[in-house]
């Protein structure tokens, strides 16, 4: 169980680069949160897409952090939850030594240098030129249901990365998250220095100022964790020799993953799959073009607490023709049921897992059992029975195979069609279309059909399209 954060990242990253090249990156985030740097609140204009908008941020004067690594005087504090995006060891600027020198006068120049070449003029500020500004880093704050912060995570930004997917599996099942994403903005500006020259004339000197602004980049709440509900059981179906009247239901897990539309057996598991799929939509499972996709993610990351047997005497038309019979509860880990039946009758049978947080799988197959019995002898009829859902495409029922798949016109629909009107019309129609085939109302020849293959462990489809077709040697 966890909850997905995707987002994509700023692509100028200059200074990043700068830091993540310097290994001063967990330093610089250190530097900002240490207790003794307190932020200022400032009113700042923002343009964005619906044009100015001013508003209050925390800020931080990151000049005064280059005077601290000259000074020595940066905190020793160290934050677990900054998460390296480089390779590489970080540099401890608590630690003294000819690294951590060097690397500070190699970073400064850089950052001089990228100061000189991105800075604005006087001009440039009166024609509304914007400040160079970029994303240094990202800090991700998950708070309980109460809106208490719980943990904070900082991920430094890089030219190496496009999106970053963030998984949080520091979380309880059934409890309310909620989730911020803040994005950290260096913003290059300048501060005017006035001093006087040798002629006694004030000289107005623009300084560079670094300005680093805490903005919320995203923001999710009401983030329930629930895991994905199971994949409907592997069904074995085993008759007795000469008994007509039991049979024994062999039920197996099914493994993987697979997006499937819920089908609800009665009003509750409405409500359950309803649920699942809002938090699978919230956590990321579901892309968000999925909003408008009816299906849900199932696949087994829970152990089956138990599964459910429907039977019922009447022929469904549907799932939900099963909701007035109670099933019948095979508990874990015993994974097979002896049912008692009446010779001769038909049964219709659907299987359901049940996990140990009482989600259910979708409904399996439905099956048709019948055991015929005549004058002691037994034979047991099980075919897959199909629903004919409102809405659902006619379709032929299903079947199983194991290795090799044959794909032929039945003999029937081989044979020629002895309705001389309709021969007499086909061929006043087409001279050279030669005579109608099929001894059935339904006819394959010049109609196009799908054929789908599903996976049994997988429940991967495969879609075969075929027309049949046929040729005639005309007599002389």
């Amino acid at each position: 169980m966890a909850v997905n954060i995707n987002f994509s990242t700023d692509t100028r990253t200059e200074f990043a680069e700068l830091l993540k090249k310097a290994k001063l990156s967990q330093a610089f985030i250190e530097q900002i949160f240490t207790p003794d740097v307190e932020p200022v609140n400032q009113s700042l204009r923002v343009r964005t897409a619906n044009g100015d908008v001013v508003s209050d941020y925390r800020t931080w004067d990151v000049t005064k952090w280059f005077s601290s690594l000259s000074a020595g005087t940066y905190s020793d504090t160290e934050y677990d939850n900054v998460i390296r995006l480089n390779t590489g060891s970080e540099i401890k600027f608590k630690e003294s030594g000819f690294q951590k020198t060097m690397a500070m006068l190699l970073f400064k120049g850089k950052v001089n240098a990228l100061a000189t070449n991105k800075q604005r003029t006087q001009l440039d500020v009166h024609k509304g030129k914007e400040a160079y500004s970029e994303t240094v880093f990202y800090r991700i704050e998950k708070a309980n249901e109460f809106g208490m912060t719980i943990q904070n995570y900082y991920l430094p930004n890089s030219n190496d990365i496009d999106t970053i997917n963030f998984v949080d599996t520091q979380v309880v099942y059934d409890k309310k998250y909620h989730y911020k994403v803040w994005a950290y903005q260096l913003v290059l500006g300048f501060n005017e220095d006035a001093y006087f020259d040798s002629f006694d004339q004030q000289v107005k000197n623009l300084v560079p100022s670094f300005m680093l602004v805490e903005k919320l980049y995203a923001e999710r709440n009401d983030i329930t964790l629930l895991d994905k509900p199971p994949m409907p059981p592997e069904v074995s179906i085993v008759p007795y020799r000469g008994t007509p009247d039991r049979i024994l239901f062999n039920l197996n897990d099914t493994a993987g993953e697979v997006f499937m539309t819920p089908m609800p057996i009665n009003i509750v598991d409405g409500v359950v799959f309803g649920d699942l799929r809002n938090q699978q939509q919230k956590s990321g499972m579901i892309p968000n073009a999925g909003f408008r996709d009816p299906r849900i993610l199932f696949g087994g990351d829970d152990y089956p607490q138990l599964y459910e047997i429907y039977k019922t005497t009447l022929k469904p038309s549907s799932y939900q023709d099963f909701a007035p019979f109670a099933p019948i509860i095979v508990q874990r880990p015993a994974s097979s049921y002896i049912d008692e039946l009446v010779p001769n009758v038909k049964y219709y049978y659907t299987f359901r897992t049940v996990d140990i947080h009482n989600h259910p799988s979708n409904p399996s197959a439905v099956y048709e059992v019948e055991l015929r019995e005549d004058n002691g002898a037994v034979m047991p009829v099980i075919r897959e029975f199909q629903l004919q859902e409102k809405g659902e495409y006619n379709r032929l029922p299903d079947k199983q195979m194991t290795k090799y798949l044959y794909i032929t016109p039945s003999y029937l629909q081989g044979l020629e069609e002895d309705n001389e009107e309709e021969e007499k019309s086909v061929h006043e129609k087409d001279l050279d279309g030669g005579p109608v085939l099929g001894m059935k109302e339904q006819k394959v020849f010049g109609r196009k059909f799908k054929i789908r293959l599903t996976s049994k462990s997988t429940g991967k489809k495969l879609d075969i399209n075929v027309t049949f077709a046929h040729k005639h040697k005309k007599m002389k």
